[in-house]
């Protein structure tokens, strides 16, 4: 159904602004926007969950919480069941590994938790990240987990997650949680996906390329430190340009 009324209103889009056959006949963010505000919230497809209830206590929610950056919900995009939504407001939750989201229903909202295993992918704070689900289970065992896309260059993908742990204090005989991140970098080369966190399985990867590997992480050891996202999105960076040599 929804397909079909996107159909119909970007037909019409193309008809009133006399769109010529070569150019693109329509802004399809906006044809799906319409389309969402015309059927109301309640009625979409995403809008299909279990509800959320965050049970954990924290000093100061702002400053430790399982969540993706911050604690707020944000506008993101989402592919869910195959369908593009747009300026929804999400969370992703890094304890459990799922996609929550706020939806307007009847004037309230409701806080669901998606089907991880409908979402293809989804972005938020400006990036992007693809369910694991949707690779090719070579390499290593693939995680039903998000990736977060740091580098795309054609067969080469560098791929960053992440997860929090909790454990528990007390505090004013309080008992409360903290959380703790841990991330790791994934490399997708050739259909194969791989856990890369030392300069051994760079040049294992990349015999032909030791001399280069080398002499980046010799020079860069400072910024593996402070910005380890940067710190390989360079390094796949160089090595790609050096396999192209």
């Amino acid at each position: 159904m929804r397909t079909f009324f996107l159909f119909i209103i970007g037909f019409v889009f193309f008809i009133n602004s006399h769109i010529s056959i070569c150019q693109e006949q329509y802004d399809l963010k906006k044809v799906y926007k319409i389309y969402d505000s015309v059927i109301g919230k309640k009625n979409l497809g995403i809008n299909n969950g279990v509800i959320f209830k965050d049970n954990f206590i924290t000093e100061s929610k702002e400053k430790n919480h399982r969540f993706f950056e911050i604690n707020s919900f944000q506008l993101g995009n989402i592919v869910y069941n195959n369908q593009p939504y747009f300026d929804i407001l999400l969370k992703y939750d890094l304890f459990e590994g799922d996609i929550i989201a706020k939806i307007l229903y009847d004037n309230n909202f409701s806080i669901l938790k998606l089907e991880r295993e409908k979402i293809k992918e989804f972005s938020i704070t400006n990036k992007t990240f693809v369910n694991g689900f949707f690779f090719e289970k070579k390499g290593i065992l693939v995680e039903n987990r998000f990736y977060q896309k740091l580098y795309s260059k054609e067969k080469m993908y560098l791929f960053k997650t992440y997860k929090k742990n909790t454990s528990q204090y007390i505090l004013d005989n309080k008992l409360f949680n903290k959380f703790s991140l841990l991330e790791n970098f994934f490399l997708l080369y050739n259909n194969e996906l791989y856990f890369i966190e030392s300069k051994k399985d760079f040049k294992k990867l990349f015999p032909q390329t030791k001399a280069t590997i080398y002499s980046y992480y010799k020079k860069n050891k400072k910024l593996r430190k402070t910005n380890p996202s940067l710190f390989y999105i360079e390094l796949v960076t160089v090595i790609s340009n050096d396999l192209e040599k």
